[in-house]
């Protein structure tokens, strides 16, 4: 007979030991920091700061020592567990971005729709919504970012006419134009760094709206992105992906020596097809390049060259199944998406592995 660790199932109370986190009451749990962790252990699901982690079963010993799936202790935690022997292992996840978006391949656009009863709100940037899909299986999120009049970035997709000062947003709510009854928190940079602390394996692509702009007013916007990190903690830099809308932007941003990772998305840009690959040549920390998925330039010919320099390629924004299907058969790495879930890709990779659910060989055409 397997033992629990051979079936999956670790001992709670050890793991979160491991982990750092001390019990203040029965399953109720803290871990100090600069963003402290707050854990609760429920009959069916794990909650930290306002992120649930359910689980269908649960297990105890003759000691009363409780046991949950390795999956939801993993996504709870932020960090890879196993065992050698009887032995825990905890270690963090890949930090190898490149690699993560390779193998996650979905980036949830403005943190992601809102799922609420009847409705479902795209573009909010607000906590909720962050929380809501990090739950859901989300790992690498895209937030819009426009300055306020008083030079802090909120995270907005745009500004309903003039920009507000950031007392203003601070107390804002996010409406739903569809429901004017849905109010979400909103947030600053600030604040979606800081979720970044309470989930160690969250991954965050900023798009700061800097398309227009001259090159004082870029490089002052990516200085405030830059400054926020170095101030609460310089490490998470490498979980960042800085995108830049033009070639020249590359150098730009370079000077001030605050980034690690970039792609390089090209809504904003009349760069022609032969002369995307020739740009990334140079600039060896652009790890992808992001087009409209009905772009004229996303070529077989430039998926090619792209992959060829060792790049990935990624569209925006698709949010259904078989638009998915069909833009994954086409050696597009991954997706900017409102909607789809880690499910959904692997619903699609199980429907490619059978071949049996309908034939693939339709949407290659």
């Amino acid at each position: 007979m397997k033992s629990r660790l051979e079936r999956d199932f670790y001992p709670l109370e050890a793991v979160f030991e491991q982990a750092g986190l001390k019990e203040e009451s029965d399953q109720s749990y803290t871990k100090a920091g600069l963003v402290p962790w707050s854990v609760h252990v429920h009959a069916d699901k794990i909650r930290k700061n306002g992120y649930h982690f359910p689980y269908a079963h649960r297990e105890q010993d003759w000691l009363g020592r409780v046991y949950l799936p390795k999956e939801s202790l993993e996504a709870s935690l932020g960090q890879e567990l196993g065992h050698q022997g009887t032995e825990l292992v905890l270690a963090s996840q890949s930090q190898d971005v490149k690699q993560v978006l390779a193998t996650t391949r979905l980036i949830a656009h403005a943190g992601g729709t809102m799922r609420e009863a009847g409705f479902l709100v795209a573009y909010s940037n607000s906590l909720q919504a962050l929380k809501q899909n990090y739950s859901l299986g989300h790992r690498i999120f895209e937030f819009d970012l426009n300055l306020t009049q008083d030079g802090r970035l909120a995270a907005v997709h745009n500004w309903e006419g003039e920009a507000v000062t950031s007392q203003e947003w601070e107390s804002a709510k996010t409406n739903d134009k569809g429901n004017r009854q849905a109010q979400y928190i909103s947030l600053f940079w600030e604040d979606i760094l800081k979720q970044m602390e309470i989930n160690p394996d969250m991954i965050v692509v900023t798009d700061t709206k800097v398309q227009s702009k001259s090159r004082a007013e870029v490089e002052e916007q990516y200085r405030i992105l830059g400054q926020a990190v170095k101030e609460l903690n310089p490490a998470l830099a490498d979980r960042i992906l800085v995108q830049l809308y033009q070639p020249k932007d590359y150098a730009w941003v370079e000077e001030l020596g605050m980034f690690k990772h970039y792609i390089l998305t090209l809504y904003a840009s009349d760069l022609e097809e032969e002369a995307i690959a020739k740009t990334l040549v140079d600039k060896s920390k652009i790890l992808a390049v992001t087009l409209p998925q009905k772009d004229k330039r996303l070529t077989d010919s430039l998926i090619d060259q792209i992959h060829a320099q060792d790049r990935l390629v990624f569209v925006h924004t698709v949010d259904g199944f078989a638009t998915l299907s069909k833009t994954l058969n086409r050696r597009i790495d991954g997706v900017y998406t409102n909607n789809l879930l880690a499910k959904d890709l692997e619903l699609y990779q199980a429907v490619l592995d059978s071949q049996k659910s309908f034939d693939i060989e339709v949407y290659r055409k």
